[in-house]
């Protein structure tokens, strides 16, 4: 009879075309084995554009097995300044950042060119149910600029990809989505402020 009852509300709810939208807020969470300020705060982040190819405020949400959305998940704010906002909490959770009377000597410019997430399902007859697998992406192109001459300084990409197993998708929980590609976010917004690059130059501005 459950699974009856299961079987019935999956095909409802695939057959019906409908989803719900749920708006969610990303923040960048910093590592807990933070590594101590290795350099001068010299960096500042410029603009930061989204080059996705999709809505400004869309992140994916939960899938059926046939590829229909059940859960669509937005950001409250457009995904480019939630990006810089991470960016500058890491520097500044890094010790780089220059802020209020300190001139930068090094801008970041990003592109965002992929921060999505989503949870397929499928169909399992030997579980009698469904599984499936969640899945969240996170890739920034970052160009360092000199920030009196506008020169270009280096360019490097920095992702994070997370894959997971999940259950129907009926039953996945929206938080756990979001808290994914939040993980995401800021794995690889970490990923830019802890290169060798970046730490090489901090600690040249702390001994110039």
């Amino acid at each position: 009879m459950r699974r009856l009852a299961f079987l019935a509300a999956t095909l409802l709810s695939m057959g019906s075309g409908c989803s719900t939208t749920h708006q969610v807020a990303l923040t960048y969470r910093s590592p807990a084995n933070l590594a101590p300020p290795a350099g001068s705060p010299i960096f500042a982040v410029a603009e930061v554009v989204d080059q996705r190819q999709k809505g400004p405020n869309e992140l994916g949400g939960v899938r059926s097995g046939f590829g229909n959305l059940l859960k669509r998940l937005q950001t409250s704010e457009p995904v480019a300044d939630l990006v810089s906002r991470a960016l500058q909490g890491a520097l500044r959770e890094h010790g780089l950042l220059a802020d209020g009377d300190e001139a930068p000597r090094i801008l970041l410019r990003t592109s965002i060119t992929k921060l999505d997430c989503n949870s397929f399902s499928y169909s399992a007859p030997w579980t009698g149910g469904q599984v499936g697998n969640r899945e969240a992406h996170a890739h920034l192109d970052v160009e360092a600029l000199d920030a009196d001459t506008k020169s270009l300084l280096w360019k490097e990409t920095y992702a994070a990809d997370i894959f997971e197993p999940a259950g129907a998708a009926i039953f996945e929980d929206v938080d756990t989505l979001r808290g994914l590609v939040e993980r995401a976010m800021s794995q690889a917004v970490d990923r830019a402020v802890a290169d060798s690059q970046v730490r090489s130059q901090a600690s040249a501005g702390r001994d110039s």
